[in-house]
């Protein structure tokens, strides 16, 4: 069993002990969503936000969840809430979570995610002048280097082609082409 599975079976046991401790669904939620499993994550995130629907964590990764599941619009909704929630996106720090959890989950503090993740989602579905706004907020607020932020300069560049605005479009190409090379 992996330490998701064992984080999973753990709060489900919990769940049944204590039915309405809405920090379970949250974090089972979580390691759900760490396994793949984006259908029960939703479900289970769903519940935490019935319960403590001032959680900007569980309407971020019930908007991740939701976009593996082809649901982009209610995606956006829930990216725009979890923003509207805390703008920097809280650090999601859960220390009285189980250890299983504790190992399993490795949580970004990385506050351009959501913006990032929003980008993506707005281009697919053709808002190109609103993925451009995230692009911006996510490189401004962006504390990695690594695959998320190369997936911005994307966004941007792709969106910045859309919208013939080839000049952003190149430069953000190339800032995505430096990414690359450093590596």
């Amino acid at each position: 069993m992996d330490e998701f599975e064992g984080a999973i079976a753990d709060f489900t046991h919990a769940l049944k002990v204590h039915p309405t401790f809405a920090q379970c669904h949250l974090w089972r939620g979580f390691a759900q969503l760490r396994s793949g499993n984006f259908q029960q994550a939703a479900g289970d995130l769903s519940r935490a936000i019935e319960a403590i629907p001032t959680c900007a964590e569980a309407y971020n990764h019930r908007g991740i969840a939701r976009f593996y599941l082809n649901k982009f619009a209610a995606a956006i909704a829930d990216f725009d809430q979890a923003i509207r929630l805390n703008p920097k996106f809280a650090d999601g720090k859960f220390d009285q979570a189980h250890s299983d959890f504790d190992a399993a989950i490795a949580h970004s503090s990385d506050y351009g995610a959501v913006y990032g993740d929003r980008a993506y989602l707005r281009f697919k579905l053709g808002d190109w002048v609103g993925a451009i706004a995230d692009t911006d907020q996510a490189l401004a607020l962006a504390t990695s280097h690594g695959q998320q932020l190369k997936d911005i300069y994307a966004t941007r560049c792709l969106t910045a082609f859309c919208l013939k605005e080839s000049t952003q479009g190149l430069q953000a190409f190339e800032q995505l082409i430096a990414l690359i090379s450093a590596q």
